[in-house]
């Protein structure tokens, strides 16, 4: 991990750095913007900056508008846990029934136990219950 301090006072000492075209010290006059009027000409020319701005504008309402954000903020981290976590139990099911076909058609093919459990992953047990299904 890298941390990079930044004093903003001495980057704006340097002289031409309007004529700089450049995302990240957009980003920066925007942390160090004076005035609501040169937000918004920043804003204006930067999708990420006008994308803060009016989420600035929303939790400086009030303490209710902060707090209706965060929560809004708190659901959307949650749902985005839970489709992932979802995802994952069914690549872990599909993955679960993909060896046990294959062992199936191992086993109709006339593979030993032991080899079609090496080759799955299953345990020889659950081959076993195959066999007798």
């Amino acid at each position: 991990m890298e941390v990079h301090f930044l004093e903003l006072p001495k980057l704006f000492e340097i002289e031409n750095l309007s004529d700089v075209d450049d995302p990240t010290l957009e980003g920066l006059e925007f942390i160090n913007a004076q005035s609501k009027e040169e937000i918004e000409v920043l804003a204006e020319n930067n999708d990420n900056i006008k994308t803060t701005y009016k989420i600035l504008k929303v939790v400086s309402k009030s303490k209710e508008a902060r707090r209706a954000y965060e929560a809004r903020q708190a659901e959307i981290m949650d749902q985005m846990t839970r489709e992932k976590t979802a995802e994952e139990r069914g690549i872990e099911k599909g993955i679960k029934k993909e060896k046990i076909e294959n062992a199936k058609n191992f086993l109709l093919l006339g593979v030993d136990i032991e080899t079609i459990a090496k080759g799955t992953g299953l345990s020889i047990k659950d081959i076993e219950m195959l066999k007798i299904n």
